[in-house]
């Protein structure tokens, strides 16, 4: 898989981690009604912007990117999702945040 793809995947993954609007990484229909999820507001659209104007510029050299544990910090400050064993970014992440991991294991 090319390196874009890797990383709109991980994007996507992430969006969908924020619980900002209709976000639907896992496929299948769009469950929106049934899930109470609403449209974005005016300024979760403008942070949305602001991540995807953010990860255009690391795919394109223009900015840095940070590294995986401050990623991996970032979406899960409080430890493992409550879905963690089928999470795809938990099982990514959990490898830079062993100690989250392990206290997971532990529930």
């Amino acid at each position: 898989m090319p390196r874009a793809t890797h990383i709109a995947v991980f994007l996507c993954a992430a969006l969908a981690h924020t619980g900002l609007g209709l976000v639907n990484v896992r496929g299948g229909k769009d469950t929106a009604s049934a899930s109470g999820v609403r449209p974005l507001s005016g300024s979760e659209k403008a942070a949305v912007g602001e991540a995807l104007g953010h990860a255009l510029g690391v795919m394109s050299g223009k900015e840095k990117s940070g590294d995986k544990f401050s990623i991996c910090l970032s979406m899960f400050p409080d430890g493992p999702p409550a879905d963690a064993a089928t999470d795809a970014v938990w099982q990514s992440c959990k490898q830079v945040l062993p100690g989250m991991a392990a206290a997971a294991a532990r529930r």
